[in-house]
């Protein structure tokens, strides 16, 4: 039987290749605002692209700022945060300094001087890890992350930006970066670190 992932619904769009990717990946795929399909799934992702505050205003309207709360920490669903979706993890960030996120992790995501579009190759703490990845390259499209040193922190770019590009914490894996738009690079990473959180 397929494992069922859930696309957290909040009022964004862009979604095909993130369904196409996790379909790829044997998951049964269905994008949603519903607590009952939420409650039913083995997976949620967070997508990206999109403004910070419509996300997280979006998820309160539909009475889910609280209860995906509870499904990430106290439940220990496996959560995916894909760019956007990645930043609505912390604390509050300052493309919307009035609005608070999840705050999952109390740290401040900032703005970039100048936003990082387009393509980049990542480095891993561990060795190992960045041996296998050390030339791929991957899809950036974002003018605020974390650029701060995080124990959680698995990569960062190695460039002008010096960004958390993976978090791993727990039941949560986090993607500042596109894996949905970075061909098979991106379906390969993928892959490999989801398997950390479930």
């Amino acid at each position: 039987m397929k494992k069922k992932a859930v696309i957290l619904d909040y009022g964004i769009g862009n979604i095909k290749s993130l369904e196409n990717l996790l379909e790829k990946l044997n998951y049964s795929v269905c994008l949603s605002n519903k607590k009952a399909l939420i409650d039913n799934c083995d997976l949620i992702v967070l997508p990206g692209v999109g403004k910070y505050n419509r996300a997280i205003n979006n998820l309160k309207k539909n009475n889910l700022f609280n209860y995906i709360k509870k499904k990430i920490i106290k439940d220990r669903i496996p959560t995916v945060g894909i760019c956007l979706g990645m930043q609505l993890l912390f604390e509050q960030s300052e493309e919307n300094i009035n609005c608070k996120g999840l705050n999952i992790f109390k740290q401040k995501i900032v703005k970039l001087k100048s936003a990082n579009i387009g393509w980049s190759t990542i480095n891993f703490k561990d060795k190992n890890k960045n041996e296998l990845y050390k030339n791929n390259f991957y899809y950036f499209n974002h003018g605020y992350a974390f650029n701060r040193n995080l124990s959680f922190s698995k990569s960062f770019i190695a460039n002008q930006y010096s960004i958390n590009a993976i978090i791993l914490y727990k039941n949560i894996l986090g993607f500042q970066f596109h894996p949905e738009k970075s061909q098979t690079n991106g379906e390969k990473i993928f892959k490999d670190l989801i398997k950390n959180i479930i």
